[in-house]
């Protein structure tokens, strides 16, 4: 099921996240469960050394003195991912993908999980798509 953009803070909080802008923000982490989902785009689906994967990030090196928030953040959410935190993909897609910033048009309320995060020799980084979880599968325990 795909949703309109303007729903996704609600979607999130409903699964226990909440996002630090919800204008700039490329993900949200939940530190008392130590999971963390970002954002991402369908177009940049591709299949890698024979595993499915994601671009999260364009070379890293390029953008060192970029300022954007989003940004900064996404290096702290891919830190936590190696310090073994579990991920979880939110596929969006863009008005027009060729824009810069892209706007969301729609996003998937069926999150992808994740495994490893490669850094290919020109910078890019990708993650791995391992499988699908359906996102109340991820709302925090009422009672705990």
């Amino acid at each position: 099921m795909s949703r309109r953009k303007s729903g996704l803070p609600r979607f999130l909080k409903g699964i226990g996240f909440k996002q630090v802008n919800e204008r700039w923000s490329w993900g949200a982490v939940d530190h008392d469960r130590q999971l963390v989902v970002l954002f991402v785009w369908a177009d940049q689906l591709l299949n890698h050394e024979g595993g499915r994967y994601v671009e999260i990030q364009n070379s890293p090196d390029k953008y060192r003195e970029d300022s954007r928030l989003g940004r900064n953040e996404r290096e702290e959410h891919i830190g936590f991912l190696r310090d073994g935190y579990a991920g979880y993909l939110v596929m969006q897609t863009a008005v027009d993908p060729k824009a810069s910033p892209r706007i969301r048009e729609s996003y998937s309320d069926r999150l992808s999980t994740v495994g490893k995060v490669l850094e290919l020799d020109s910078g890019r980084r990708l993650i791995e798509i391992t499988g699908k979880v359906e996102a109340k599968e991820l709302t925090p325990d009422k009672e705990g």
